[in-house]
C-alpha cells in the first residue's frame, strides 16, 4: 500500500509542476525545433526529467526513512549524476567523451558502492561464477550499453515513457514480492513521476523526456535489470518467482532498447559507418514509414514489449539455454519481418502515385517531378534497398 503512496506523490508532483516547465521554456524559446533527425511537428520544449525527477525528489524524501535513503544514496546519487548530464547535454550539446565519462562515473558509482554487480554467467556457455576483475568490468559495461540503449528510443512521442513504466512495473512488483522493499520502492516512485509526464508526453506531446530524463531513467532501469538478475539466480529452485532463466528474462524486459541498438549497429556497420553515426534507422523510424502515427507507433513497441515479458512469464521454468534463443530468436524474426513490411508498404506508395511523367532522378519511377510527398517517398525506398 505504502508503494502506491510513494507513486502517488511523484505522480502528482510532476503532474502540477509540468505544465510551468513547458511554459518556461516556450517562453524563453528553449525549445526542439523540427527537422534533420527531429520528427516531430512545431517547436517543442525537452527535458521532460525535470519534473520527473523533482516529483521522485519529493516523495523520497517525504516518505524514505533516514536508513532506506542512505542504504539508496549510492544508486539515487549515480542517478542524480545522470540527470545532470543529461541537462548540460540537452541545453549546450555535450561530446560523446564527456558523456562517456558522465556515465562511466556513474556506472562506477553503483557497481563499487551500490552492490549492483554480475557475479556470473548464470550457467551461460557453462560458466557460473566469475572473478571481480572480470565481473566487475561486465557489469560497467552492460550499464552503459543498456543506459544508452534506452536513450535512444526515445524518439516517439510516449515511447520511452511508455517502455520505462512497462519495466518499472516488472522490476518494481518483483522486488516487492521478493522482499526487496526499497528497490520496490524506489520503482514505485519513478513510475508516478513517469505516468505524471506521460500526460503531457502523449500524442501530440506538448514536452519531451530529453536526455535528463532518459539517461537517468536508462540507468535506473539498467541497474535494476543487473539486480533481478543477480537477485533471481540466487533464489531457491523452488521460490514461485523464480526464473529459471535469469539473463533471458532481464533481456525479455529490456528488449526494445536492447534489440533496437543492436539493429542499428549492425546496419551502420554493415555500411561501413561508425555505429554511433546518427541516423534515422531505429524501429520507430520504419514503424513511421508504414503511415503509422506516434501514438500508434508508441501502442504497438510497447504491445510487442509486453509479448515479450509475457513470454518470459510463460517460459519461467525454462532455463537460459532455452529462453534466451526464443527470446532472440523471437526478436530477429520480428525485426526481419518489420523491414519486409516496411519496403512492401513502401513500394505500394509508389505504385500507387499519379503516373504523369518520368522523374530524371528516379528513370524507372513514372511521377510527378515537383511532388515532394513522392520525392521523399522514393527517397525512402532508396535507402531502405540500401540498407
Amino acid at each position: 500500500m505504502e508503494k502506491i503512496l510513494f507513486a502517488l506523490t511523484s505522480f502528482l508532483i510532476c503532474f502540477i509542476l509540468t505544465p510551468a516547465v513547458i511554459y518556461f521554456f516556450v517562453k524563453n524559446s528553449i525549445t526542439d525545433t523540427p527537422g534533420g533527425r527531429k520528427i516531430h511537428k512545431g517547436n517543442t520544449p525537452s527535458m521532460g526529467g525535470i519534473p520527473i525527477m523533482i516529483g521522485v525528489l519529493f516523495a523520497t524524501l517525504l516518505w524514505f526513512t533516514f536508513g532506506e535513503l542512505n542504504q539508496s544514496r549510492s544508486l539515487l546519487f549515480a542517478v542524480s549524476i545522470m540527470f545532470m548530464v543529461g541537462l548540460r547535454d540537452d541545453l549546450v550539446n555535450m561530446s560523446a567523451l564527456h558523456k562517456l565519462i558522465g556515465q562511466l562515473a556513474a556506472a562506477l558509482l553503483v557497481v563499487f558502492f551500490g552492490g549492483v554487480q554480475l557475479t556470473s554467467l548464470y550457467g551461460l556457455f557453462g560458466v557460473y561464477d566469475l572473478p571481480t576483475y572480470v565481473g566487475v568490468p561486465i557489469s560497467i559495461f552492460t550499464i552503459i550499453v543498456l543506459t544508452n540503449a534506452f536513450n535512444l528510443i526515445d524518439g516517439v512521442d510516449g515511447l520511452a515513457g511508455a517502455i520505462s513504466l512497462l519495466a518499472l512495473t516488472f522490476f518494481g512488483v518483483w522486488f516487492e514480492l521478493n522482499g526487496q522493499h526499497l528497490y520496490a520502492g524506489i520503482a514505485a516512485t519513478f513510475a508516478g513521476g513517469i505516468v505524471g509526464f506521460l500526460m503531457f508526453n502523449w500524442s501530440p506531446a506538448k514536452i519531451f523526456m530529453g536526455d535528463t530524463g532518459a539517461l537517468a531513467i536508462g540507468l535506473l532501469l539498467a541497474s535494476f535489470a543487473v539486480l533481478f538478475i543477480e537477485s533471481n539466480f540466487a533464489l531457491n529452485a523452488s521460490s514461485p518467482i523464480k526464473f529459471s532463466g535469469s539473463v533471458a528474462t532481464g533481456v525479455a524486459v529490456m528488449i526494445l532498447p536492447i534489440f533496437d541498438t543492436a539493429r542499428i549497429f549492425v546496419k551502420r556497420v554493415r555500411k561501413g559507418k561508425s555505429p554511433l553515426s546518427p541516423d534515422k534507422s531505429h524501429v520507430h523510424h520504419f514503424i513511421m514509414r508504414m503511415g503509422f502515427e506516434h501514438r500508434h507507433i508508441t501502442l504497438i513497441l510497447t504491445s510487442i514489449n509486453f509479448m515479450f515479458v509475457a513470454i518470459a512469464i510463460v517460459g519461467k521454468s525454462y532455463s537460459d539455454s532455452i529462453m534466451l534463443p526464443i527470446v532472440i530468436g523471437t526478436a530477429i524474426f520480428l525485426g526481419l519481418s518489420l523491414d519486409y513490411l516496411v519496403l512492401r508498404s513502401v513500394k505500394n506508395k509508389v505504385r500507387k502515385s499519379p503516373k504523369l511523367l518520368v522523374n530524371k532522378k528516379f528513370p524507372g519511377a513514372k511521377v510527378p517531378t515537383n511532388h515532394p510527398v513522392v520525392e521523399k517517398t522514393l527517397i525512402e525506398t532508396e535507402n531502405i534497398l540500401q540498407n
